[in-house]
């Protein structure tokens, strides 16, 4: 028996869409969703007119205008034919745009806050306006049967004017929203390129904003480090008083069709300072507290984890630096990079997870460089000036440098010519590397190359283009390593080393490995180690000192039985002593510590950090805090690798 089949039709009720545009957690973000559809139109300006007598909220932008056949796309809410994220080539400005839109929530942004709503568009061949009322297509069974007439308009002027009628509901949030600096500064910086300009307008009033180009003007009286990030580099560089003090590389870090750009300021501010730096930078959710600005494919993301700078505030405040401000912008062009209905959020998957997860590491490990050069450097730091003069400004776009640049020990000469990826000139024409003057550590180099290296640590290498009266420099720090020696970066005992060729210092180097492990087990919840990590600091003192009382080569005053505390004693002797200036330049050399960083180590501080280690060794960890110990550990790593340093001083070893 053959049955009959009859089909049926699947239709979408209006209030959906009104779910739907409820659904845009804020106004701040219905109104960047506007924007993007006029920077996806390729406009440079964007007027954003709100008047609060005449109920009016108007959209005007410059861009290339809505064709004919764009009308029924924009109207198809959840699908839109753009792909998010690909880039195209911006014919009013040339330069390259990443495609913003995908979703159609144009059209939802405009309900959220009109009833009825007007388009009057302007292309280069023809003229058009239409208008729909969002009442009668909310009480619509089928919104699919809604008909939106299309007219000619005497609009001459290439852009598209989107005029809405403020339902009455709307008409409070948007007084405050328009009323509110903190938000319209961060609606007029939307977009970080400087190509695009959103001007505010309320009640015939310009809203004057900040740029976020301008974060350097901020609280000059305590900057204290400037950081650029550059994934095409895979290098953040941070700067103080001018000067590089640190290069972190982050190479493959990053999935494929991604790159991290950036610059961050970072403060030490005092009570009350805070006020006076712009509410651009500062958090919706706690506005007394500083945050960069996140910004994916050149937009501003309204997101305030993902590049949190407390991420360390509570687990290591002693090396957090969380008062930064400045932008961090993710450009990626895959199909991958995913986002909740709203845009808040990413959606987890292996692709963002990835971004995430460098996200965290340079932040993190710039705040940990940059608070271990302010502890190692106190009494030199200087406030004001971190970033580098025009001078000696760091120019991606005229020397590019290959990122995580290493040479190693006893490998002979190296041209550092080769590091060198591309120079340009102003007109972008290619010029030659053997143009380039290189300097390491101050010293210019025959053509470009390095005499072999003896020992591990950073020179500070200068590549400079003087040509045509344009001096260009950049800077970058390249790390000699040993080849035999593994690097890791650890938290709670700071200072790693490769041991020289002594019993006690192999085990001291081993003991400093199996401390950090069992410290780091804390994270985990398995506190009960604490107890072992605060009776093993002592050793780290013990087996230092042993080894120099063992070691024959090194001078008579600590070759003898002495204790400990006398060991300490006679090595900052060393350290102090003027007449040692030779061994102290050897013990500089290629150190974490500079010549008057190690003659000004007080000698107190290492005494009382052994005397507690001591007695943290019989009373475990009941008598010492977190912090506490993470100061003796810092001090006992440090002690250790001085031994080791003085060892291969005196023996003459790599």
């Amino acid at each position: 028996m053959n049955q009959e089949i009859s089909y049926e039709s699947v239709t979408v009720h209006g209030q959906t869409l009104e779910s739907l545009s409820n659904q845009l957690p804020t106004d701040t973000i219905a109104l960047n969703e506007l924007i993007k559809n006029a920077y996806d139109a390729d406009a440079t300006e964007v007027i954003i007119n709100y008047d609060s007598i005449a109920d009016t909220l108007t959209i005007t932008d410059n861009g290339k205008g809505i064709p004919r056949n764009g009308v029924q796309k924009l109207f198809a809410v959840g699908k839109s034919e753009k792909q998010y994220g690909k880039s195209f080539f911006s014919q009013e400005k040339g330069e390259i745009r990443y495609i913003q839109g995908s979703k159609g929530l144009g059209f939802l942004a405009v309900l959220r806050f009109a009833d009825e709503v007007e388009w009057d568009s302007c292309t280069e061949n023809e003229s058009f306006k239409f208008s729909c009322k969002g009442s009668d297509i909310l009480q619509m069974d089928n919104v699919s049967d809604y008909k939106v007439p299309v007219t000619h308009s005497l609009k001459r002027k290439r852009g598209t004017t989107i005029t809405m009628r403020v339902k009455h509901e709307s008409r409070e949030p948007l007084d405050d929203l328009f009323s509110d600096s903190a938000k319209t500064v961060k609606i007029a910086n939307v977009f970080r390129a400087t190509n695009i300009k959103v001007k505010i307008v309320k009640d015939g009033i310009d809203i004057s904003t900040k740029k976020v180009d301008d974060f350097y003007n901020e609280c000059a009286q305590r900057r204290l480090f400037y950081v650029t990030i550059s994934s095409q580099e895979n290098i953040a560089t941070i700067y103080h008083n001018g000067k590089v003090i640190d290069n972190l590389h982050f190479e493959d870090k990053l999935p494929d069709l991604c790159r991290i750009e950036g610059e961050l300021l970072i403060f030490s501010l005092k009570a009350g300072d805070s006020k006076n730096i712009s509410p651009l930078y500062k958090k919706s959710s706690d506005k007394a507290t500083l945050s960069p600005l996140v910004y994916i494919n050149h937009n501003l993301f309204d997101n305030e984890t993902l590049f949190n700078p407390e991420i360390l505030r509570k687990q290591q405040s002693t090396k957090a630096l969380p008062q930064m401000i400045g932008y961090v912008d993710v450009i990626s062009e895959s199909p991958d990079m995913k986002f909740n209905p709203d845009r808040t959020q990413l959606v987890e998957n292996a692709y963002t997870k990835s971004i995430q997860n460098a996200l965290f590491f340079i932040n993190k490990e710039v705040q940990l460089l940059g608070a271990k050069f302010k502890e190692q450097n106190q009494e030199s730091i200087k406030y004001g000036n971190p970033k580098p003069s025009s001078t000696y400004q760091k120019t991606s776009e005229r020397i590019v440098l290959k990122g995580g640049a290493i040479v190693y020990t006893g490998t002979g000469d190296t041209d550092l010519k080769d590091f060198v990826l591309k120079v340009y000139d102003e007109a972008g024409h290619t010029i030659p590397a053997n143009e380039l003057k290189i300097y390491a550590n101050d010293t210019l180099l025959i053509n470009g190359i390095l005499p072999h290296q003896k020992d591990e640590g950073n020179i500070l290498v200068k590549y400079i283009l003087d040509k045509d009266g344009a001096k260009i420099v950049q800077e970058t720090v390249l790390k000699v390593k040993n080849k035999r020696t593994k690097e890791c970066r650890v938290d709670f005992l700071p200072y790693k080393f490769s041991p020289v060729r002594d019993t006690n210092m192999k085990v001291c180097a081993i003991a400093i490995r199996r401390i950090e492990e069992l410290y780091k087990m804390r994270e985990h919840g398995k506190r009960k180690y604490m107890f072992v990590v605060a009776c093993a600091l002592r050793s780290i003192f013990e087996l230092s000192a042993k080894s120099l009382r063992a070691n024959p080569n090194i001078p008579q005053e600590l070759n003898k039985e002495m204790k400990v505390h006398d060991v300490i004693i006679t090595v900052f002797s060393y350290l102090h002593d003027p007449k040692n200036h030779t061994f102290l330049t050897a013990m500089a050399k290629n150190f974490r510590l500079d010549f008057d960083s190690l003659k000004n180590l007080s000698l107190q501080t290492y005494l009382d950090a052994y005397s507690h280690a001591h007695l943290g060794a019989h009373q475990g960890n009941l008598l010492y805090s977190k912090s506490d110990l993470e100061d003796i550990a810092k001090k006992a790593s440090l002690f250790a690798y001085i031994v080791n340093k003085m060892h291969k001083v005196f023996l003459g070893e790599n």
